[in-house]
């Protein structure tokens, strides 16, 4: 299924936990190892301009994407009795998010990886597939009618 850049830059408010932020924060990564093909000054490079991941079994994310889950961790260090934070994230964020969550991974004891799955895959589910409502016979009705006034209008 290919996805709209206009659809991926859509917004989505999404609410994690202290765990669920420190789990991401250490499964992204913005750091990357140079490709030593391509010729470099330095042996770090920001992930627009790399190849493999310089913190090991992390995954590549964008800085924007790093910094909302930083903030996230400010927030519970900084607020008290706060179970989640919401933050709004693009639908590639949550594409991002999601490839970090692994959905076996705890954290604190906390099952955080099948957590956050979960909450993204109940958001995608709802955004993306809402049920049409049933039509009862007298809108249908109506429809033709209006439909076929149109038609007649359109004709003469």
């Amino acid at each position: 299924m290919e996805m709209s850049e206009s659809f991926l830059q859509s917004v989505i408010a999404f609410k994690l936990t202290h765990n669920e932020a420190l789990y991401l924060s250490d499964s992204l990564s913005l750091m990357r190892e140079v490709d030593p093909i391509v010729p470099r000054t330095s042996g770090i490079s920001f992930i627009n301009q790399s190849s493999k991941p310089f913190k090991p079994n992390s995954i590549p994310a964008s800085d924007d994407l790093i910094m909302k889950i930083l903030f996230i961790i400010s927030s519970f260090e900084t607020t008290i009795d706060t179970h989640e934070v919401e933050m709004l994230f693009t639908f590639r964020e949550l594409l991002e998010i999601r490839e970090a969550a692994i959905s076996t991974r705890e954290f604190n004891g906390d099952n955080v990886g099948k957590n956050i799955l979960s909450k993204i895959a109940i958001i995608v589910v709802s955004d993306a597939f809402v049920p049409l409502p049933e039509l009862d016979e007298s809108v249908i009705k109506e429809i033709d009618e209006i439909m076929e006034d149109f038609n007649k209008r359109q004709e003469g």
